[in-house]
């Protein structure tokens, strides 16, 4: 009886340790996931801040007609792409698309070719 006594406690710790540890574990990498999907979001906004800045900049320059400051300041986003991925478009069909709208805009646009 008394070797069944320890045989019962043994499982129903195991039991407990178990079911402690996935439920630390499972939390722990929600939690994780959950930062870096924060992250995410946060570079995100911080990039459509950005862009946003330099449109609301050329919409004012277009209102007050100067139309090739508003040319100027659309073609700082232009140009950080560039530079970030159109170079390196490889097999990217995205990138590749995006590069050859630039390539386009640029033979019409000296500021944009800058």
């Amino acid at each position: 009886m008394h070797a069944m006594k320890i045989i019962t406690v043994s499982f129903v710790s195991l039991l407990i340790g178990v079911g402690i540890g996935w439920h630390f574990g499972y939390t722990r990498s929600n939690a994780q996931a959950a930062k870096e999907v924060g992250s995410v979001l946060e570079a995100q906004e911080s990039g459509d801040a950005v862009g946003a800045t330099f449109a609301a900049e050329a919409v004012r320059c277009i209102d007050a007609g100067d139309t090739q400051k508003a040319v100027q300041f659309l073609s700082y986003p232009i140009a950080h792409y560039w530079v970030g991925y159109a170079v390196r478009a490889g097999t990217n069909s995205q990138r590749l698309k995006v590069r050859s709208y630039i390539e386009q805009s640029a033979y019409t646009n000296q500021i944009v070719a800058a």
